[in-house]
């Protein structure tokens, strides 16, 4: 959730509700919180009359169900008439709605701050807000300077950097629960940038992609995950390592045999490599995807669906591409615990893969009851903060070892990846 500058309120408001006492509450609430201008209006077509006649504010709050316009149809004006404005949905109505509404205006472009039942209390406001009010007298403490954003890339900024070799992977662990052993990592790449420091995916991939640079990039982490997989195989680590690759690379006919050769020349099989795909880079009506990621698997290499249950087609393409695992989506994984809704999806989507016969990995555990609740429900691995953060890949067998969660070690018999992962009784506070 993004919140305000806790020592600067925001300077105006509009307070959109349909009836009286809440509309005035919350005017009073937001002026008590040091909001020098608020406006109100009683319903959609009111506070579109305001942003048009009156300007744009810095703050909506607007309740969802309101006669003649409601909030939903006032969120599809306000990206044109409040660019810069930050939304509080309010409803009366169950969580399944105010959800559902917040995602249609983030679709919209629209920036939610959060969303509040009724009655709307100040306490909850002021910590969407960003503020204490108990403390405002108090005065903050000086903050250090915003990072300066990097500027959008150029091709020869890319190009350049991919020459110094500056863009290098982490790696998060990814623990079976049936064993409790490490059974293999993500590589997830970053940009070490000597100007910006270390920059994630997404403020250099969709540039890369525009440039034309994604098969470069992609050889380059392929290389280093294949390469770090022969180092630790040499410390008796036995681990799979998987590898994002972008739907641009898909339609690439070479890449089976650019994997295969990087695994030759590092000295490991092929089969320890694990390309992941998500369900939304196999919308193109090319054959060629297809066709590369079967060749993927006559290699015998595994292949992922990743973030499974965002895409479209998600049942059509577990029907048409061999598949070997099926990645959870984090959105529903770390939410399934208190969201029924959210339980249910990774639910039938566990269910779909062991029939399919499917290695699952649940992506995004980020408390002991997460991955209490996927051993319950079947999942066979699990992934995210609970059990590391991304680290850079010396660093993986000391933390192995200081955690005492050994790998499948080669002298001991193969950790049963894929379905024959069954359920992981009797977790205990380790987790």
């Amino acid at each position: 959730m993004n919140a305000l500058d806790p020592r600067t309120p925001p300077r105006s408001a509009l307070v959109v509700d349909d009836d009286d006492f809440v509309r005035g509450a919350i005017a009073q609430i937001l002026k008590r919180l040091g909001v020098a201008e608020v406006r109100t209006a009683d319903n959609g077509l009111q506070a579109r009359d305001s942003l048009e006649n009156e300007g744009p504010t810095e703050l909506i709050v607007c309740d969802l169900m309101m006669p003649d316009s409601d909030g939903i149809e006032l969120m599809g004006q306000v990206q044109r008439l409040c660019p810069q404005g930050r939304v509080v949905l309010v409803s009366s109505s169950g969580p399944k709605l105010l959800r559902s509404a917040r995602e249609l205006a983030e679709h919209q472009g629209i920036e939610v701050l959060g969303v509040l039942g009724k009655p709307v209390r100040q306490a909850e406001l002021a910590a969407l807000l960003g503020q204490a009010p108990a403390a405002r007298s108090v005065p903050a403490p000086s903050a250090a300077p915003a990072p300066r954003p990097p500027p959008p890339w150029d091709e020869s900024q890319l190009s350049a950097a991919l020459q110094a070799g500056e863009f290098l992977i982490d790696v998060q662990p990814q623990l079976c629960l049936h064993t409790r052993r490490v059974v293999g990592v993500e590589a997830l790449v970053r940009w070490h940038s000597p100007l910006f420091g270390q920059l994630p995916p997404d403020r250099f991939l969709p540039e890369l992609e525009r440039a034309g640079l994604m098969e470069q990039l992609t050889d380059l982490v392929l290389r280093q995950a294949i390469d770090c997989c022969a180092a630790w195989l040499r410390q008796g680590l036995d681990l799979r390592v998987a590898v994002n690759i972008s739907p641009g690379c898909l339609g690439d006919r070479r890449l089976p045999s650019r994997i295969h050769d990087l695994a030759d020349a590092a000295g490991i099989d092929v089969s320890r490599v694990v390309v992941e795909v998500t369900e939304n880079g196999l919308l193109q009506e090319s054959s060629t995807p297809l066709e590369v990621l079967t060749r993927l698997r006559l290699h015998g290499m595994e292949v992922s669906m990743d973030d499974y249950g965002t895409g479209y087609s998600s049942l059509e393409r577990l029907q048409r591409i061999a598949f070997s695992e099926l990645k959870i989506d984090r959105r529903f994984v770390s939410a399934a615990v208190a969201d029924a809704e959210a339980r249910g999806i990774v639910e039938s989507s566990l269910s779909l893969a062991q029939r399919l016969g499917l290695h699952t990995v649940a992506e995004g555990v980020e408390t002991s009851g997460d991955i209490a609740l996927m051993a319950e429900l079947g999942c066979d691995s699990v992934q995210g903060y609970c059990v590391s953060r991304p680290m850079a890949p010396a660093l993986l067998p000391a933390w192995m070892a200081a955690q005492g969660l050994p790998s499948c070690l080669l002298r001991e018999p193969p950790c049963p990846v894929a379905h024959q992962c069954v359920l992981a009784r009797g977790l205990g506070p380790e987790f």
